[in-house]
């Protein structure tokens, strides 16, 4: 699912860059600006809530438009608290995604997605 996200998001014209988990993606977000966030909650070390909650507690990332991949609604309530959060269901049409990403950003850009 990640390789074909990322084949559209490329061919779509976005940089992008993939963490592997959660940990990998707060480091990444540390070091590179980015415009947004893909984000899928079910995460190895560093879930999905904990990379948000702590992207909202950094002002230089409070502020990112997150679009969250999940399978679940279990998780739904804790994300009101991280706004601006976009919730794209699985599976998800990636023409879809892609829509919805550029609704959330000024011009093409950076953005890291996230497996």
């Amino acid at each position: 699912m990640r390789r074909l996200l990322e084949h559209a998001l490329l061919d779509a014209g976005f940089d992008v860059a993939f963490a592997t988990h959660g940990a990998e993606a707060l480091r990444f977000l540390r070091e590179r600006p980015v415009l947004a966030v893909m984000l899928d909650l079910v995460l190895p070390w560093v879930n999905g809530i904990e990379v948000l909650a702590d992207m909202r507690a950094d002002a230089r990332l409070m502020n990112v438009p997150v679009l969250v991949i999940t399978g679940t609604s279990t998780h739904e309530h804790d994300l009101r608290a991280f706004q601006p959060v976009v919730v794209i269901r699985k599976p998800f049409d990636a023409d879809r995604v892609i829509e919805m990403l550029r609704t959330q950003l000024p011009e093409n850009g950076t953005a890291l997605g996230q497996e």
